[in-house]
């Protein structure tokens, strides 16, 4: 199957728009979906650091907008799993369905307070629960 990558853009607190969002206010992006059907979309979210004491990760939402901008699904992009690339660090990931009747998605920040902390261990088997950020490394893949 063909897939399409949609961005590896950082969201950042200062450059990224922001809007008050069901769970409260976040940064936020958003895309107009291809006219080419596609089914369903992978979010990859990047971990902010290798030392992860200090490390957090953009823990991402989907909002699917019609093309009138009226709401037509979401998804809490769960659960997550955890992957590494070459040269560009660890990050998590989760798949959603896009409605058939969605033309943009719109990706934003989690709450920390009605979410859990994605759980990285460091070498030494040592666990850390690492906490939401409104700023962050994303990539979206269309499939």
């Amino acid at each position: 199957m063909n897939s399409i990558q949609v961005s590896g853009i950082s969201i950042s607190i200062g450059r990224s728009p922001t809007f008050d969002f069901p769970e409260g206010r976040s940064t936020f992006v958003a895309y107009k979906l291809p006219d080419v059907k596609v089914k369903s979309m992978t979010v990859e979210t990047y971990v902010s650091s290798g030392w992860l004491p200090m490390a957090t990760v953009f823990r991402p939402r989907a909002l699917f907008l019609d093309a009138s901008f009226h709401e037509v699904g979401n998804s809490k992009l769960e659960p997550m799993k955890r992957a590494a690339k070459y040269l560009q660090g660890e990050y998590y990931d989760a798949t959603a369905d896009i409605p058939t009747d969605a033309a943009y998605v719109v990706i934003f920040g989690a709450s920390s307070a009605n979410t859990d902390r994605l759980v990285a261990y460091s070498e030494n088997g040592s666990m850390y629960g690492l906490p939401n950020a409104y700023e962050g490394k994303i990539s979206i893949l269309l499939k």
